[in-house]
């Protein structure tokens, strides 16, 4: 080789070579799928000065540059100033080391960016590096191939990571598995506590689980089933049991089908299931819940215009759960007198999606008729169209017949109410009448429908008797404790004033609850004016008294004396006796004014 290195390379006559050699390199140059140039490498004061002397035909494809605009072009000239330097550099690193250099580069040509793996082969003639032979491979789609790769292999494991996937890799000729941080650490422990080993998984599911996971794994091992998925449980470091999923599949089988490796998931399932039971057990109490309340729910869909109901509808229908209902079924069953009723309520809820809440009448498959309460409720589809409807659906039958016993009694309590002859009346704090009987009503010349309702201010005349009334309203309801009022004046309508006794006392409306306070005043008009009646009489019977005492007693004194006087003169006996008789009577008479006085003094 004339005492030349690397690859012969053309001289200005000729190459170091004989003709026959010359067209094998020539046709190897020409031929390559890489892309191979020569480099003409002269050396200076100031450095190395490279420049392009040929290219073969795939570096002329892949680069987008003939051989015309490349040859004699140093590679500053040829792409930049920032590319044409790192390239140079690279000359010169294999210059200086006499010896082949590879590493890849990316560099923008005519034909985009690309990236290359090249290698450099200095040629060396009489000492010096003369020249330089360049291959250079397009590595382009296979480095974007492994970014993509490494991209995918990143994300999933910062998937992994971040989901905290559990992944296990089963040799299942050894029964080696390689479990990675979050399969241990989702269990409590570090990697190094767990043996690379099945048994370390199969020492920790729970014995109840174990039968059900290993049918499971056998129907997948055995082509049954496309993956191998199953829940269970799994023991922790602390000793308590969390429940796993398992999801795994056979890679990898002999040339017999027989496995040879799986590979899988661990997902940590244990909140969802606690929350699942949790569900399961407010589900049953809602269902127990609904039985005891007699609340049941329906569902109707309109696209197919099917009708579902849960069980506490069927038991208020009187219906076996296994009966099909159709929509219109569920309309026959309303009271002939409500059907109309709730058809257009439906109708209204279909095409103008207004729910409703009503209280109907049904009549059951056995011909009992109960009272219902039905509540539906729009649902709308992405196009915001009426697509169905849910609802709740209530037997509120025992609810109606307390409340008809219980205005019955009510009706009852008022009529007796409006039988008292006294004033029997309820208020609320702001003076408004909650309740008056007719003697209440009468006082103020009206009725207890005009009353009721009506504050004090605008039924009672005599702006006096409003206000005192409103004062001993107030003390009642602030106070808590009754008041009774001995007099008080009511001026009525007919402008009569009448003389009542009242006791007050709290009371808690029932419908509202508000304070109000029970009033229950009595007429005693009449008894007033009797008892000054009796006062007159007693004054005339005191004066008559003073009559008695003073002008009859004296004059009975004086009859008494002088029939004293005449006895003694008298000449018989018989006069005497009847003298006697007539001192005895005065002095009777005496004593009768006596308790004349008694009585007029009590």
């Amino acid at each position: 080789m004339n005492g030349r290195q690397g690859p012969p390379s053309e001289s200005e006559a000729d190459l170091a070579v004989g003709g026959e050699e010359r067209g094998v390199y020539e046709t190897i140059f020409c031929e390559m799928e890489d892309a191979v140039f020569l480099i003409d490498v002269e050396a200076g004061d100031t450095g190395y000065d490279f420049r392009f002397r040929r290219t073969n035909a795939s570096h002329q494809r892949l680069t987008g540059i003939s051989l015309e605009e490349i040859r004699g072009k140093t590679p500053r000239e040829l792409l930049g100033e920032e590319q044409g330097a790192a390239v140079a550099e690279n000359y010169r690193r294999c210059v200086e080391a006499r010896e082949t250099i590879e590493y890849e580069e990316a560099l923008a040509l005519p034909e985009g960016r690309r990236e290359w793996q090249t290698r450099l082969s200095p040629v060396v003639d009489e000492g010096s590096v003369t020249r330089i032979v360049g291959v250079a491979r397009d590595v382009t789609e296979q480095r974007e191939r492994e970014r993509t790769v490494q991209r995918i292999k990143d994300r999933l494991e910062l998937a992994v990571e971040g989901a905290n996937l559990g992944v296990w890799d089963w040799d299942m000729t050894t029964d080696e598995v390689e479990f990675n941080d979050q399969w241990a650490e989702m269990l409590g422990h570090s990697l190094d506590e767990i043996e690379p080993h099945l048994d370390a998984w199969e020492r920790r599911v729970h014995p109840d689980d174990l039968p059900a996971v290993e049918d499971a794994l056998s129907a997948h091992v055995d082509g049954e089933t496309e993956y191998y998925d199953a829940e269970h449980r799994m023991r922790t470091a602390s000793g308590e049991w969390k429940w796993i999923r398992d999801i795994g599949k056979v890679v990898e089988r002999d040339e017999d089908g027989g496995p040879v490796r799986a590979v899988g998931i661990h997902l940590d399932v244990d909140e969802q299931k606690r929350r699942e039971e949790e569900l399961r057990r407010t589900r049953r109490l809602i269902e127990r819940t609904q039985e005891s309340a007699s609340i049941g729910w329906w569902e109707v869909d309109l696209v197919d215009e099917s009708l579902t109901w849960s069980d506490e509808v069927y038991r208020i229908h009187e219906l076996p759960t296994t009966e099909p209902v159709e929509l219109e079924d569920g309309i026959q069953f309303y009271h002939p007198d409500d059907r109309d009723a709730i058809e257009s309520a439906f109708e209204r809820l279909r095409t103008e999606g207004e729910s409703y809440d009503l209280e109907l009448r049904i009549v059951t498959a056995t011909g009992e008729t109960r009272w219902v309460r039905a509540i539906g409720d729009p649902q709308f589809g992405e196009d915001g169209a009426v697509t169905g409807a849910l609802g709740l659906f209530q037997d509120i039958t025992e609810r109606r017949e307390y409340e008809a016993a219980l205005e019955s009694t009510r009706e009852e309590l008022r009529q007796i109410i409006d039988l008292v002859p006294d004033l029997v009346f309820v208020k609320n704090r702001e003076g408004e009448y909650l309740l008056a009987n007719e003697a209440t009503a009468a006082a103020y010349g009206k009725t207890p429908e005009e009353v009721e309702g009506k504050t004090e201010a605008e039924i009672i005349p005599d702006v006096e008797d409003s206000e005192a009334f409103r004062q001993d309203d107030l003390e009642v309801i602030e106070s808590g404790e009754p008041k009774a009022v001995g007099e008080e004046t009511l001026t009525t309508a007919d402008g009569e004033t009448r003389i009542l006794q009242t006791t007050k006392i709290p009371y808690e409306a029932p419908d509202t609850g508000e304070d109000a306070v029970l009033g229950y005043a009595r007429d005693v008009t009449e008894l007033k004016e009797y008892e000054r009646t009796l006062e007159e009489q007693r004054d005339n019977l005191k004066l008559l008294n003073q009559v008695v005492r003073h002008d009859i007693r004296n004059q009975l004194m004086v009859v008494e004396s002088y029939t004293e006087f005449l006895e003694e003169s008298l000449p018989d006996e018989q006069s005497r006796t009847y003298a006697r008789t007539v001192i005895g009577a005065a002095r009777q008479a005496a004593d009768i004014t006596e308790t004349a006085r008694d009585v007029t003094d009590v």
